[in-house]
């Protein structure tokens, strides 16, 4: 009867005292989903955040973590987060335009020249942009976290420029816009699943690969490709999505936490996938890969054709030009520093 009047009591301070209440109050839970991929920086960065969205909240949000391994090789985490299974998730372009063919502007090739301009576009522009389009499915974007410029590798030792690229197959992911937008230039690309390149590569069926320098240290490349060409044709990069709903959940200083620690990780996520792409570009040329540089401006000169392929896409072409404004916005304020 005693502890019955005790609890009771305790009842009655919750209701009276708010500040009790919210002590005693248990911990939010953000599930938070991400998937697996060969680039280190992206999942060490996706993995700290977690670490530190619970200690910087002094424990009032615990993070419950999956992968798309996990959810049953299932990996639309868009429809995770908009159906509620999911309160976060680093979302890959594919995935946004699943939903949304204005994303498919997100896929156009040679767009940047270097990581600085591609992190200045996305922190003055881009992030406001996809947030425009996000808004309708109750969601918004907080950061991006990097993979990186996608490069060229081939048996080939002579690929100097666009015409040479035209007489080559390289495989590729599966991502139909962007073998789209290639294929208006004459480049080739060939959708290879991720397990089979390695043998592909190896028994001739393609002359090479565009891809991550982290996957083909990953899949050991070098064994079967010679050459790596620098070309910079696609740079990689996903949102870290949020539902409003769960952030609408949280008190006003927890939100500000979150969003301060989003932009905690997506530092740590640039300065590691600065830091691994020179790594991984020595340890490829230790293997045996002679390296050259491709003429990043001969591309972007015959790219119109690829251009116009994506806004039919998109539909309206305001976007698009707003996207060359802001790129050639961020091209020119870096080149004033370099003369003053």
């Amino acid at each position: 009867m005693r502890n019955w009047i005790v609890l009771g009591i305790m009842g009655l301070l919750c209701c009276l005292n708010p500040a009790f209440s919210e002590e005693s109050a248990a911990p939010f839970l953000m599930r938070h989903g991400y998937h697996v991929y060969d680039a280190p920086w992206h999942l060490n960065a996706g993995i700290t955040f977690t670490q530190w969205v619970e200690e910087d909240s002094k424990g009032q949000i615990k993070v419950d973590t999956s992968n798309n391994y996990d959810l049953r090789f299932n990996e639309d985490l868009f429809s995770y987060l908009t159906e509620g299974k999911l309160d976060s998730a680093v979302i890959t372009l594919e995935n946004l335009a699943e939903h949304n063919p204005r994303f498919n502007m997100l896929f156009l090739p040679y767009l940047f020249e270097n990581s600085r301009i591609a992190h200045k576009v996305m922190d003055e522009y881009l992030l406001d942009w996809i947030n425009g389009k996000l808004k309708e499915y109750n969601l918004v974007a907080l950061g991006i976290l990097d993979f990186g410029f996608r490069q060229i590798c081939s048996n080939d030792p002579n690929l100097k420029g666009l015409e040479d690229l035209q007489r080559v197959t390289l495989a590729t992911q599966d991502r139909k816009s962007f073998v789209n937008a290639m294929a208006k230039i004459g480049v080739r690309l060939r959708m290879v699943p991720f397990e089979d390149l390695y043998k592909m590569l190896a028994l001739g069926v393609v002359d090479g690969a565009e891809h991550m320098l982290s996957v083909m240290v990953a899949k050991q490349l070098f064994r079967v490709q010679k050459h790596l060409y620098l070309s910079n044709h696609f740079y990689e990069f996903m949102p870290m999505v949020f539902s409003i709903n769960f952030l609408n959940k949280l008190p006003a200083d927890l939100q500000q936490t979150l969003k301060a620690t989003v932009k905690r990780a997506q530092q740590l996520n640039r300065d590691m996938c600065e830091q691994n792409e020179k790594e991984y570009l020595e340890y490829l040329r230790d293997n045996g890969m002679q390296v050259h540089q491709l003429p990043y401006d001969s591309f972007r000169d015959k790219i119109d054709a690829a251009y116009e392929n994506i806004g039919q896409t998109v539909g309206s072409g305001d976007d698009l030009w707003q996207l060359f404004f802001e790129i050639s916005r961020a091209r020119y304020a870096f080149e004033d520093k370099r003369t003053e």
